[in-house]
């Protein structure tokens, strides 16, 4: 059976529409989803922002990392007298990078360079890493190769210390060859097989006629026939990102903006073993 209305006033409330407070209801709960939806997108997008800048920063760190490896475990003796063995100095221990932390800790940045000898076959190899830029406190990492005889050998520590990475038109030498950017912190640390690290106080060691061993704080070399037993390296990572911002600023604030981006660091670090230690 069909109900029909059968006059006006009947009509009007047949056809009676939403009331204002039902709409304005509606709408309220609508407003509350969209609001719950772009929230859960936007930390979705947040969350896979932030993986993606991982991923831009681990693989090229752990790249780095696993060639600093591979020649710290093949770093040889040479035992040639006054020959380098192994050569680490901080370039930039006069101005550091100072990075305040949470709290009241500052973390200090180091741009260590590094060489090391390594041996195949009736070949030495002298091995080193640089970064460039130190004076910002952020650059490029660039690895240093040269190859000679054993007559010769003790020309590659020379040809590493003397050559620049780069040449006066800006171009860059041919013997270097770019590993990594953004790097704001290179330590490495040399050993003894305790753990213990060098100093300039261990007198059993420091200026010894028979190992000729020089080592302080910020500069250690091992000559002859000596070598570490462990080699610690830390390695810091700016955020791509980040790095591109810095490379904009004026040449006066670079070392300002650095200081506040402790958080976009991302900091690598391995005890390597040395095989042929002595």
């Amino acid at each position: 059976m069909t109900l029909t209305c059968q006059n006006s006033s009947a009509v009007r409330v047949c056809q009676r529409g939403f009331s204002l407070i039902e709409m304005m209801v509606a709408v309220s709960l609508m407003l509350v989803i969209v609001i719950g939806l772009f929230a859960m997108f936007s930390q979705a997008q947040r969350a896979l922002k932030m993986a993606t800048t991982q991923v831009d920063v681990m693989e090229p760190g752990r790249a780095a990392m696993d060639i600093l490896s591979r020649d710290l475990q093949e770093m040889t003796v040479c035992k040639v007298t006054n020959v380098v063995n192994f050569s680490k100095a901080n370039l930039s221990f006069a101005n550091p990078l100072l990075q305040p932390l949470p709290g009241s800790a500052t973390r200090t940045n180091e741009l260590d360079e590094v060489f090391l000898l390594t041996r195949y076959n009736d070949l030495w190899s002298g091995i080193g890493y640089r970064v460039d830029n130190t004076n910002d406190g952020v650059g490029t990492l660039y690895r240093f190769v040269a190859t000679n005889s054993i007559s010769r050998v003790a020309t590659l520590s020379p040809a590493f210390f003397n050559t620049p990475i780069h040449r006066s038109d800006g171009s860059v030498t041919n013997r270097f060859h770019r590993v990594l950017d953004g790097v704001v912190h290179l330590r490495v640390l040399p050993s003894r097989s305790n753990g213990e690290s060098y100093f300039p106080k261990d007198l059993d060691v420091v200026n010894d006629p028979r190992n000729i061993l020089v080592a302080s704080d910020r500069f250690s070399t091992f000559f002859n026939e000596r070598m570490p037993a462990y080699v610690e390296v830390e390695l810091g990572v700016l955020e791509p990102a980040v790095y591109e911002q810095f490379k904009v600023q004026p040449a006066a604030l670079k070392r300002t903006f650095l200081a506040s981006k402790a958080a976009q660091v991302h900091l690598f670090r391995q005890r390597i073993p040395i095989r042929t230690a002595q």
